[in-house]
């Protein structure tokens, strides 16, 4: 359970996806106004009480009464979108503009052989993506110390949750067991994400980054064959990492390059967080009983 005096606000979605539709519907319980950018549609519209606006006509005055920004498109090759088109010069038309979040991702550590990475460690990015990622959030923090933006970086590490979850696809066979003990990834369910971003509204603290993830950092069989066995169906035999690569694309191959265990400290110390999901068998088990899947 969320708890604050923190008082309504204005938040804008500079993206729509998956998390930050979480936290509209959060401050939208709790009274708050919603906006959000999008890239479908050429008039703004009204959705489950979000105004949706078109990303290339955004003006100064969608952000007059902004309390508060979050920024979740993903940078390119080119860039940050939001930078590209400069429509940061907005943020400079409200007066009330208390916080930004940007949605950054463990992945820009890199791979540290499975060792501990915190928000003090180096950022070495293996891919480009991750690259991009690390580009950008310097971009941002560069520019929010020279206008005295309150910018917060949030560095996520894989995302689950209702209707995003392994069950989908095990069930569906989109999947296959790897055979690779020494490598394990760090996961954190929406909600959490959700709490997380929530509690730094309430503590701002602006430059500051931020790991989010849970306490338990796994192998990939472990939290399959525990879905697997919530759903009561067998699994396919596991295959070896080198074995499953020929396989995969590109983008799959990326995530078995790095092998880390991020720590969420920071969050619990600065930001009070006591997670709802500590590890994956909490919240898969949630999702199952709900069958949000």
């Amino acid at each position: 359970m969320i708890t604050s005096k923190l008082e309504t606000g204005h938040l804008f979605c500079l993206g729509y996806g998956y998390t930050a539709q979480f936290l509209a519907r959060y401050l939208i319980s709790k009274n708050w106004r919603v906006s959000a950018s999008t890239r479908s549609g050429d008039v703004s519209q009204t959705v489950e009480g979000v105004l949706l606006k078109p990303f290339e006509k955004l003006n100064g005055e969608d952000f007059d009464s902004v309390t508060h920004i979050l920024i979740s498109i993903p940078p390119t090759a080119d860039g940050d979108p939001v930078l590209i088109r400069n429509q940061n010069k907005f943020f400079l038309t409200s007066k009330k503009l208390r916080w930004i979040g940007y949605l950054s991702a463990t992945s820009v550590y890199g791979d540290a052989k499975g060792l501990l990475v915190s928000e003090t460690s180096p950022a070495k990015p293996s891919n480009n993506r991750a690259k991009y990622r690390l580009l950008a959030e310097k971009s941002w923090l560069n520019l929010c110390s020279a206008c005295q933006f309150p910018i917060h970086i949030f560095r996520l590490a894989g995302i689950y949750g209702p209707h995003r979850n392994v069950f989908q696809r095990i069930t569906t066979g989109n999947t296959q067991t790897i055979d690779e003990p020494n490598i394990k990834f760090s996961r954190i369910h929406v909600d959490d994400i959700v709490k997380v971003l929530f509690a730094s509204m309430v503590k701002p603290a602006a430059g500051q980054v931020y790991n989010v993830c849970d306490d338990k950092a796994a192998i990939q069989s472990d939290v399959l064959k525990y879905a697997a066995d919530l759903l009561q169906i067998a699994l396919p035999r596991p295959v070896k990492l080198e074995v499953a690569k020929k396989n995969m694309s590109p983008f799959q191959e990326s995530f078995w390059r790095d092998n880390k265990i991020v720590s969420n400290k920071k969050i619990k110390a600065d930001l009070g967080i006591l997670l709802q999901y500590p590890t994956y068998e909490e919240g898969l088990l949630a999702i199952f009983k709900k069958r949000l899947f």
